[in-house]
């Protein structure tokens, strides 16, 4: 499960990042540092949060067995809280890598190739996630596809008003 959601946030993450600067028209290399930090403050926020929220669900559990609330034949305690963190922080690392590559090894046209490369793992990803759970492959597919395309898009857009906004003096003179 965090494996899967690392990727994918980390992903499209990225992906966003480097469609709104893009659509923002900086410099290769302000979209290179901004993809790097975003997926080390990125991969620690999603770190900290799964290790908080995974030993938060434990003590819940406990805490309803122990009370006796809850009539149930078990509980799974398999997420141990230190290696969900770590299983996300670094598969949202791998996730935002994948749209990053690109822009390092390109000068021109790096957004079209790292569409290309995220869509790819985007499907990868959906029809990985579909033998998860008793969802079509398709349907996964369709919808992490669809996410992702629309996070960029949007992203890719506001860089570029953004872009206009500030270029034009009329937030800042």
């Amino acid at each position: 499960r965090h494996i899967v959601f690392g990727w994918n946030d980390g992903l499209v993450s990225n992906m966003s990042i480097i469609a709104g600067f893009s659509g923002a028209l900086v410099s290769k290399d302000i979209i290179i540092l901004a993809g790097l930090i975003s997926m080390i403050g990125g991969g620690i926020s999603m770190s900290a949060g799964t290790y908080i929220s995974t030993k938060s669900q434990m003590e819940f559990y406990r805490h309803e067995i122990l009370n006796n609330k809850k009539k149930t034949k078990s509980f799974s305690f398999y997420d141990n809280p230190l290696k969900a963190s770590i299983f996300m922080f670094f598969s949202f690392i791998v996730g935002g890598l994948i749209p990053l590559v690109p822009v390092f090894f390109m000068d021109n046209d790096f957004l079209l190739l790292s569409t290309i490369f995220s869509l790819v793992f985007l499907v990868i990803l959906g029809y990985f996630r579909s033998h998860f759970t008793d969802r079509p492959a398709m349907k996964s597919v369709i919808e992490s596809v669809f996410v992702g395309v629309f996070a960029a898009i949007v992203s890719y857009y506001f860089g570029e008003f953004a872009d206009y906004i500030i270029g034009n003096g009329i937030i800042w003179k």
